[in-house]
């Protein structure tokens, strides 16, 4: 019995390890399928991964208008600083999310308007209305761009239309056909009203009385155009259009020293930088520092004849020259500067100066007799434009300030009054004789110029 037990005993002992082997290995083989379970589930969840990013995908490319609102919204605000390239930076964003937004477009178009781009403006206009942008903004933005232009005869009664209806837009439709009214050299009664209207809505802008300034200087009105350029720094020390005005105003005056303090802000705007190291050259050399002058200004040559500030620098650099009686040097300067501006009585003063100092005496007095010519053709103008804003209709008195104006050398002028002019009497005879000989003539002439000059010749024989 206690061998049959015996061998019982053994027996059950064995199952019992079996078992208790079994239920050690059976942990072990669960473990194997419990370990393949994320593998499995990896590409699953890598499935879903990619779902929702198409899904985001789509809703992206169907709402990418809204997308595009965002860098609009951006570019808009920079519009309203005042600061189109940072606006075109964000307009380029914009068409990348929707290159055929009709917002961007328009917005591209209200950009270069503002930088004087004005074929620019026109095309990105017209492209935002084939878009389909709204249609009453379209025409708002395409009137101010002609004021903006200067042609001003049939949009300066849309004004108060474009103020009731958009008045949102009332600051930036002031600016434009302020501006205008500066470059056509007409509507100077229309201009006060207007930034009167401007300067009692926003008390704290000081853009209406820079603009104001800028009126006054056109109308040779100094003393008032200094104390709105004062206002306006008030309002924006940083506004360097107003510091560089009021510099020049004072540095004819006299007052060299905040002329030149003037100077250094406006010389941190990119567009005035060259022209306010000119006009710092020249208060330095007024100061007697003539080796600071010096410095200055020869970073600023350049042998392109169509450099206005190189020009400026070349004569102010060669005063400093007649200043040491440096003659030969200053001599050869002014020459070249002659070149540019050959109607110039500053550049013509100094020559006349160089000549004497060589013993040139003839040529001395041949090119000063020009200079008091060109000098006496400045002072009239001045006079006539006196007369003019007595009888702003008079046609043949504006002629006079432009021919003047192109007499004296003062180009820019002398055309903006000319090119105002044909736009309330297009068929003037003798002002489109002047400009087309003007441009015929002009030494160094581009592709355009020759295509204005052409222009006004042909215009000048259709007109009986």
């Amino acid at each position: 019995m206690d061998e049959v037990d015996a061998n019982t005993n053994a027996a059950d002992g064995e199952r019992a390890g079996d078992l208790s082997t079994k239920g050690m290995d059976a942990p072990e083989r669960s473990e194997t399928p419990s370990s393949s379970t994320p593998a499995r589930r990896a590409p699953r969840r890598l499935r879903w991964y990619l779902l929702i990013l198409a899904v985001l995908l789509v809703v992206a490319w169907t709402r990418r208008e809204w997308l595009a609102s965002i860098p609009n919204g951006v570019a808009r605000g920079a519009l309203s600083r005042r600061a189109p390239e940072d606006a075109r930076y964000w307009l380029a964003v914009s068409q990348r999310i929707a290159p055929l937004g009709s917002e961007a477009e328009y917005l591209l178009a209200v950009a270069p308007r503002k930088e004087g781009q004005f074929g620019e403006a026109e095309r990105h206009l017209q492209r935002a209305r084939e878009l389909g942008y709204a249609e009453d903004a379209v025409q708002r933005e395409a009137w101010r761009l002609t004021a903006r232009q200067g042609r001003l005869r049939d949009v300066i009664a849309r004004l108060p239309e474009l103020l009731r209806d958009a008045p949102e837009e009332g600051h930036d439709t002031c600016e434009a056909f302020i501006l205008g009214i500066i470059k056509a050299k007409n509507y100077f009664r229309e201009a006060h009203d207007l930034l009167a209207i401007w300067m009692r809505d926003e008390s704290s802008d000081a853009v209406p009385h820079y603009l104001l300034g800028v009126v006054c200087v056109e109308t040779h009105d100094p003393s008032r155009a200094e104390k709105e350029f004062r206002e306006a720094l008030s309002r924006d020390a940083n506004h360097t259009r107003a510091a560089f005005a009021l510099a020049r105003l004072l540095h004819d005056q006299g007052g060299i020293d905040e002329a030149s303090a003037l100077l250094d802000r406006a010389a941190a705007d990119p567009e005035l930088r060259r022209d306010a190291l000119v006009l710092k050259g020249r208060c330095l050399r007024a100061a007697g520092r003539s080796d600071e002058a010096v410095a200055i200004l020869d970073g600023l040559l350049s042998e392109d004849v169509n450099d206005a500030a190189s020009t400026a620098a070349r004569t102010v650099r060669a005063q400093v020259d007649l200043d040491a009686s440096r003659f030969e040097d200053a001599r050869d300067r002014l020459q070249i500067a002659l070149r540019a501006e050959p109607r110039s009585a500053e550049i013509c003063d100094g020559l006349a100066t160089a000549f004497r100092g060589l013993n040139e005496e003839e040529a001395s007095r041949r090119i000063a007799a020009a200079a008091s010519d060109f000098r006496a053709q400045g002072h009239r103008a001045v006079e006539l434009i006196q007369s003019y804003l007595r009888d702003p209709s008079n046609a043949d008195l504006r002629f006079q300030i432009g021919r003047a104006h192109l007499l004296f050398g003062d180009h820019q002028a002398g055309l903006d009054w000319l090119f105002g002019l044909l736009e309330f009497a297009p068929d003037h005879r003798p002002t489109l004789e002047l400009l087309a000989t003007y441009f015929e003539e002009k030494a160094d002439q581009t592709p355009e110029e020759w295509q204005l000059g052409r222009k006004f010749r042909r215009h000048l024989e259709q007109t009986p």
